[in-house]
């Protein structure tokens, strides 16, 4: 005898069959019937649920605030940047042919190799008394240092050139050497003539007249490294007189002899 359960489910049975698994999925695989399904399957968010929170501390108007600072921040990095390049370009182009010659002697005076051989073009003419590269240039400015050479503009002059503009100067100088007998500067006549464009320097000659610095100068300091560091003479010349060595190690012992013959001269006046 059938249980009241058992005539309620045969009776669902009969109003709501069961469908044949062969039929249900060649009705589920149709287009029409699948977009419906997933449509009623997935229900549309509603506004509260579509909403993602922030992490905690963080709001949308906090990381509206840091996007603006961020791109205020490239701003003044990128107009800082124009401001220089212009600023650069507006002190090279106000810089006259002059300032750039003078700008190589203060390198040169302060025995500044690098930043003096910078100032010329590669494949600049150059004739520094024997420096003929950039290189040799570089060495012998920094023998000058090594020294105490300085050189002081007595005046300059400009006239076109083929590569730019020429410069033409005449100056006086002196050492440590003249500096410690009080030799006050010596203009012998010596001129550097120098081709300039735009803020380069594409020649440089050295015409170095020693009329009086030699006899006064060089002549005594020679001599008295021969009498007391004869060891020394091949050290810091190719020849038994007149040619400097002007490597790094050579200039080295330059300015110990130097400092040392400044030291005796001083010590004895």
């Amino acid at each position: 005898m059938n249980s009241s359960v058992d005539i309620a489910v045969e009776a669902m049975r009969q109003s709501n069959p069961v469908p044949d698994p062969a039929s249900l999925a060649d009705v589920m695989m149709r287009p029409e019937v699948f977009l419906t399904t997933t449509k009623e399957t997935t229900p549309a968010m509603s506004t509260t649920q579509q909403t993602t929170h922030p992490p905690t501390g963080e709001t949308p108007h906090r990381r509206r605030n840091l996007t603006a600072l961020v791109a205020a921040f490239a701003v003044v990095l990128v107009v800082g940047a124009i401001v220089a390049l212009l600023a650069a370009a507006q002190t090279q182009e106000s810089a006259t042919p002059t300032d750039v010659t003078q700008a190589f002697i203060d390198a040169r005076n302060a025995g500044d190799g690098e930043s003096a051989s910078a100032m010329l073009s590669e494949g600049a003419k150059i004739d520094d008394t024997g420096a003929n590269t950039k290189v040799a240039l570089a060495s012998k400015t920094e023998w000058f240092g090594a020294v105490g050479w300085e050189w002081t503009i007595v005046d300059c002059e400009e006239s076109p050139a083929l590569a730019g503009t020429q410069v033409h100067c005449t100056y006086a100088h002196d050492n440590a050497w003249s500096r410690a007998v009080g030799l006050d500067q010596v203009n012998d006549g010596g001129t550097f003539t120098f081709v300039v464009a735009d803020g380069t320097i594409n020649s440089f000659f050295h015409d170095w007249q020693q009329t009086t610095f030699s006899p006064a100068v060089w002549e005594v300091f020679i001599p008295w490294v021969r009498d007391n560091h004869a060891d020394q003479i091949p050290v810091i010349l190719s020849d038994e007189c007149c040619t400097a060595i002007t490597t790094a190690e050579a200039n080295a012992v330059w300015q110990e002899l130097t400092e040392e013959y400044v030291a005796e001269i001083e010590a004895n006046s």
